[in-house]
């Protein structure tokens, strides 16, 4: 019965990686295949920032884990939104999700230029809808949007120490470009 009772609290049934019997297994933590570490993107050095990284290999179309984190109401969401650790989605008109599971450290490939908030250049990003990404960056995963779940799915073959990178979307960084400074402390409290 115990067992019965742990499954209720488990989101989602995954492919079994291990090649037993069974052609499905439970997994009740997406850290079994992902790990947290320092990201490869090419970063001044006193910038630390962390990334996704897959621990085994991942089959393109795979389910890499949950996105996972509060539900909040999208007009409250202003207070919430750019805590350095969460990073949001927007599920639907009325709600957004702050990312705080470990899926949540995939990192998008857009190389944040904010001192040149309000420039010219700046002005043809928002004009054309897309912000310079780092050179060399490939985004390897995207979001799979069911329900009020939303999960993380590779869009290619991701190999075990590979980083994984999606886009978080053109909306997401320009409001990221609106709140932060060239400094990167946030100018809306």
């Amino acid at each position: 019965m115990n067992y019965l009772k742990s499954l209720l609290f488990l989101p989602l049934l995954y492919k079994n990686p291990f090649k037993t019997e069974s052609p499905w297994i439970v997994q009740d933590s997406d850290h079994l295949d992902l790990e947290i570490k320092r990201s490869t993107l090419p970063l001044p050095k006193h910038t630390l920032i962390n990334g996704l990284f897959a621990k085994r290999t991942f089959e393109a179309n795979e389910i890499i884990g949950e996105y996972r984190g509060p539900i909040v109401p999208s007009e409250k969401s202003d207070d919430t939104i750019f805590d350095p650790e969460d990073k949001m989605l927007v599920l639907n008109e009325k709600y957004v999700l702050l990312g705080r599971s470990i899926a949540a450290y995939a990192n998008d490939c857009v190389d944040l230029k904010l001192e040149k908030y309000g420039s010219e250049e700046y002005k043809k990003w928002v004009e054309k809808e897309e912000f310079p990404k780092h050179q060399g960056c490939e985004q390897n995963a995207e979001f799979l949007f069911k329900a009020n779940k939303v999960f993380l799915v590779s869009k290619r073959q991701i190999k075990a120490g590979e980083e994984i990178f999606l886009s978080y979307g053109f909306d997401y960084w320009k409001t990221y470009y609106e709140y932060y400074d060239e400094e990167g402390n946030c100018k809306k409290k």
